[in-house]
């Protein structure tokens, strides 16, 4: 237990310290700056919440402001400050990407947090948080006020794209360990300074008092080793992985030429989500399991405006799958939707 003060409970805390130290200085921020969670589900309530309820201290039923693509995490969350007398306004697409502009728009007197998924879960569509936080930091400083406040979940673009702060400058950043083979059950949501909260988990006041709990030791230091080595390799995997879409891509385009290409041009290279016109998507994911392709389901009108809620799956790739496993996966959805 690093809160311990005998000599097992002091080293603990200088483990942690240190893996503390390892991840500030890789993403740019002060130590007291990272809060190391259960996982990105408790980091994006912990943002959202915590946020929340000290605004309520100040502002009159404090409004927020999230996307139309957020994660579980977020969008449920965003109910419940609803039902906490809060007001929230949900951001639709454009493109395939939340405008920066929209954003800018929807901000009123009342708006504390502006929550905006850095990539797309469904889509791999990265949204422009750096343009938006500078937008948002134009009204705070005409306002003189240090509201509104930007959260981003950036865990599907850990690994891949660049999160530290210089180049985010949002106010609060969860990342989460498992989105690149690292371990389940630990995150991390990074809270600058300016950044004032309430903790939504009551306790033993660790993690500066804003995250109750006897720190996860060993998971935290896999974690920071996991980030530190995807940071070394992530341009190269990026490249990888990047070929490997294009390639799925084109191999698609002959294949299914009826096929709806959902993902915007401006993405993540690991995913690509397309709807098949007139299939029932359901049922093509459980033919390809069958024959060995795991994809998953969504809905298309979660990244592009439609007048119905069309279906879509999603193909995902990682770092080690091959050419060949693109071209034959290719080969049976062809089979199975033919």
């Amino acid at each position: 237990n690093p809160s311990a003060i005998h000599s097992e409970g002091t080293a603990a805390k200088k483990r942690l310290e240190n893996a503390r130290e390892r991840l500030a200085r890789l993403l740019h921020v002060q130590m007291k700056e990272i809060v190391f969670t259960s996982g990105g589900t408790e980091s994006d309530n912990l943002a959202i919440l915590g946020v929340f309820e000290f605004a309520k201290q100040s502002v009159s039923r404090p409004h927020i402001i999230i996307s139309s693509v957020e994660h579980s995490a977020v969008s449920e969350v965003a109910k419940e400050v609803e039902r906490r007398g809060g007001e929230v306004t949900v951001l639709e697409l454009e493109d395939g990407v939340v405008n920066a502009n929209t954003v800018l728009k929807a901000i009123k007197d009342n708006t504390v947090l502006i929550s905006i998924v850095y990539a797309n879960s469904h889509t791999g569509g990265i949204n422009p948080i750096s343009r938006s936080t500078r937008l948002v930091r134009g009204v705070r400083n005409k306002n003189n006020s240090k509201y509104p406040l930007v959260h981003t979940d950036a865990t599907q673009a850990l690994g891949l794209l660049e999160v530290s702060f210089p180049k985010l400058g949002a106010d609060l950043v969860t990342l989460d360990a498992s989105k690149i083979s690292g371990p389940k059950g630990v995150s991390t949501l990074i809270v600058r300074s300016n950044a004032s909260m309430r903790p939504i988990i009551f306790g033993g006041g660790q993690e500066f008092g804003l995250r109750s709990g006897t720190e996860n030791l060993d998971a935290i230091e896999k974690f920071v080793r996991v980030v530190e080595d995807s940071e070394k390799t992530r341009e190269k995997n990026f490249a990888k992985l990047f070929g490997l879409k294009e390639l799925f891509l084109s191999e698609v385009r002959l294949a299914l030429p009826e096929a709806v290409i959902n993902t915007p041009e401006t993405s993540l290279p690991n995913m690509v989500s397309l709807s098949i016109p007139g299939a029932l998507h359901e049922f093509l994911v459980i033919k390809l399991d069958s024959r060995g392709v795991a994809v998953s389901t969504g809905s298309a009108c979660l990244f592009r405006k439609s007048d119905g809620d069309t279906d879509a799956i999603r193909f995902s790739f990682g770092i080690k799958n091959t050419e060949s496993e693109i071209k034959r996966a290719v080969r049976i959805l062809k089979d199975v939707v033919l």
